[in-house]
């Protein structure tokens, strides 16, 4: 009975803290990868592909930047850059509520923004003058015409190595682990069983 106990929590920890799984790279091609979860940290190994690594603003919140390496014999890293590429909004054609605007009737007005980080903007609003006037306003005021890109980051390595196959190691927070517990009678045996959920 331990010993199927022993067996199982073995298996259920193997299953859980070693696993390969299929992820996408950023050019959608299919990578197998290890996982190995921890406590309050997941490690993703998986071979080196075509660098820079690219990603997305919602992965890279996931990772800890300072985590990413290659490992591989004798690789010897000579530099590390990471990058964060996004398309300026400046210049962009944009809807703005109209300073006429009342509270019974909203009007839009087509405007260009100028700065992105303050969220100024050039408009015409013929109710207030035939000159282009530049407001401030706040960014539930702007409509965009389409969704506004996302930040992307590169992660870029100069290395030397001898070794044809080199993996890329990366830190992520944790899955969320949820232990739930249920127990079956096997026999007139109690037995109890671990199962792990992973969200």
């Amino acid at each position: 009975m331990i010993l199927l106990l022993f067996l199982q929590f073995i298996t259920v920890n193997t299953l859980l803290h070693s696993k390969k799984v299929p992820l996408l790279n950023m050019t959608d091609h299919r990578v197998n990868a290890n996982v190995k979860i921890y406590s309050n940290l997941a490690e993703i190994i998986q071979p080196l592909g075509k660098l820079p690594l690219e990603f997305s603003s919602e992965d890279w919140s996931e990772i800890r930047s300072d985590s990413i390496t290659l490992i591989g014999s004798n690789v010897n890293i000579t530099q590390q850059t990471i990058t964060e590429k996004k398309k300026s909004l400046n210049n962009l054609q944009v809807y703005v509520r109209s300073p006429s605007s009342s509270k019974t009737e909203t009007k839009f007005l087509k405007a260009t923004m100028i700065d992105e980080n303050r969220n100024l903007v050039k408009l015409i609003d013929k109710d207030i003058s035939k000159e282009p006037i530049f407001l401030t306003v706040q960014s539930n005021e702007i409509v965009y015409d389409e969704e506004p890109s996302q930040s992307k980051y590169y992660v870029n390595f100069t290395y030397d190595t001898r070794w044809i196959e080199i993996i890329v190691s990366i830190l992520a927070k944790a899955a969320n682990l949820t232990k739930s517990w249920t127990s079956n009678a096997i026999h007139s045996l109690g037995r109890e069983t671990s199962l792990n959920s992973i969200r």
